[in-house]
C-alpha cells in the first residue's frame, strides 16, 4: 500500500492502544448488551471490514503504487477492523 516501513510501528501502536480501549468498552458493556448480538454484529462488521481491505489489496498493491489516499485508506479500515474484533470478538472468544 506504499506505507512507509518506519511508520509502520507506529500506526501499529496506534492499533494495539485502540484495541486495549475497545476491549475495556466491551468489558464494561457485555452484560447490558448481550454476548450474542455483540457476536453476530462484530463478524458482519469485521467481514465488511475485511473484504475491504482485500479489495483495496487488490486494487493497489503492495510496492507498486504509492497513493497515499489508498495507505491512509487501508490503515483506517485496519484500525476499523480492530476495534470492531476488539469491541466484540476479542474478548468473549474465551468464555
Amino acid at each position: 500500500m506504499g506505507i512507509n516501513t518506519n511508520d509502520t510501528l507506529k500506526y501499529q501502536g496506534i492499533s494495539s492502544v485502540l484495541a486495549l480501549v475497545a476491549q475495556m468498552v466491551c468489558i464494561v458493556c457485555i452484560d447490558k448488551v448481550g454476548r450474542r448480538w455483540a457476536m453476530i454484529g462484530g463478524n458482519l462488521a469485521n467481514c465488511l471490514f475485511f473484504t475491504i481491505a482485500t479489495i483495496m489489496l487488490a486494487v493497489f498493491p503492495p510496492g507498486s503504487t504509492s497513493n497515499a489516499s489508498a495507505s491512509w485508506g487501508f490503515i483506517a479500515v485496519t484500525w476499523l477492523y480492530n476495534i470492531s474484533f476488539s469491541a466484540t470478538n476479542g474478548p468473549l472468544s474465551c468464555e
